[in-house]
């Protein structure tokens, strides 16, 4: 009897405790093994637990590979690097082609900024731009920004970052042509029409999908956007790759006609007959107070208080956080633009720098930014009124 219940523990002790003795001897196993790798010894590996471990054990190969890798979606194995190893797979090819590729005409600006990219999981990655001593870089404060040489040794010297970017700030056009690439590296029949009448320095994206026209000239009129083509003159960042698009010149082309031309064609709302929309909205009879008082209380009263306060990280550019706000004040005023503009100098939003350019002159045409600001908002905003017009009794 007790020789049965002795081997009834022992049975349980060994049976509960396998596991655990694997792994141990899979550790011994694999310390053996990196010290015969790194020294050249020979240490012999006892029998019992290579026997044991055997069947589980990884190799060197399998175990100096992650099984998650932060910038690769699909979790595929990553090699892993040390500091040195990244240092030396910096990408050569793409400084030489900064140094190379990129006119002087952009070189000698003092406007450049590093990015590298940034974001939650699942969402896509922003291109964040920051200074050369790692702060956020913004497109109103030209104390982030600096010289073409700067950035780019730092660049070189420092492996935080994806690459340089530039400031726009007037006189200086971009033509932003997003998805106009395929798989071969080839431009869509649309964006070869726009490469052709420009006939400037074109350069390929750090997605290697779009491509960026550089012109010396100003945007026309408010829009900036349609459809896959965007245009930029301020208040605005570009990533630069010096990636030259094969075929297109070296050299950034000055020609006006040809930025009212091409924005005329693929950036200007097509024009259709409209209807007086802007009377249909009658000014409340709303203090200000009630009138902030009612957008906060909205479901999205969250982002309308940070847009108040003056908080503009919810967009990429203080000018796009100028609009936003604008437009919620419109839609809470009925389309009052007198009054939206009163509550707007109001907020946070308003401070010295705005205030100081409201009334300059920010176009061709001699729109100041106060104007471009209020058009775009009142041809931006929803007609949400008219949406949920109140049932009628027939």
């Amino acid at each position: 009897m007790i020789i049965e219940e002795h081997q009834l523990k022992h049975s349980r002790k060994t049976s509960s405790t396998k596991p655990i003795e694997q792994k141990r001897s899979h550790h011994r196993v694999y310390f053996f093994q990196l010290v015969q790798k790194n020294q050249g010894t020979a240490f012999p590996v006892p029998s019992k637990e290579l026997a044991m471990t055997t069947q589980f054990a990884p190799t060197l190969p399998e175990a100096a590979h992650l099984t998650f890798n932060p910038r690769n979606h699909n979790s595929e194995p990553l090699k892993y690097e040390s500091n040195m190893e990244r240092e030396r797979r910096r990408p050569n090819e793409a400084i030489k082609q900064l140094e190379e590729n990129v006119p002087d005409q952009l070189k000698s600006l003092p406007q450049w900024v590093l990015w590298r990219y940034e974001g939650q999981p699942g969402e896509k990655p922003k291109k964040q731009q920051f200074t050369t001593d790692g702060r956020l870089a913004s497109v109103s404060n030209p104390e982030t920004w600096t010289t073409f040489t700067h950035a780019l040794r730092m660049y070189t010297q420092s492996r935080g970052y994806e690459g340089l970017g530039l400031m726009l700030t007037k006189d200086l056009t971009v033509i932003d042509l997003d998805n106009c690439l395929d798989t071969n590296g080839q431009p869509t029949p649309q964006a070869q029409q726009i490469v052709r009448a420009t006939s400037s320095y074109t350069e390929i994206s750090p997605s290697q999908k779009g491509l960026h026209i550089f012109l010396l000239g100003s945007v026309p009129g408010t829009s900036r956007r349609r459809e896959n083509v965007e245009m930029y003159d301020t208040d605005r960042y570009i990533t630069i790759t010096g990636r030259r698009l094969p075929g297109t010149p070296d050299q950034i082309r000055e020609n006006q006609e040809i930025i009212d031309r091409i924005h005329h064609q693929f950036i200007s709302p097509p024009e259709v007959t409209r209807s007086p929309a802007r009377a249909f909205y009658q000014p409340q009879a709303l203090t200000h107070r009630e009138i902030i008082d009612k957008a906060l209380g909205a479901k999205n009263g969250a982002k309308f208080s940070r847009l108040w306060s003056g908080d503009t990280t919810l967009y990429t550019s203080p000018s796009e956080a100028h609009l936003g706000l604008f437009a919620m004040l419109l839609y809470w005023t009925n389309g009052d633009v007198k009054t939206a503009e009163e509550l707007f100098k109001e907020s946070g939003q308003f401070d010295k720098e705005t205030e100081k350019k409201w009334n300059d002159r920010h176009s061709a045409d001699g729109k100041t930014y106060g104007q471009m600001t209020m058009e775009k908002a009142q041809d931006t905003r929803k007609n949400y009124t008219q949406k949920r017009s109140p049932k009628r009794n027939y």
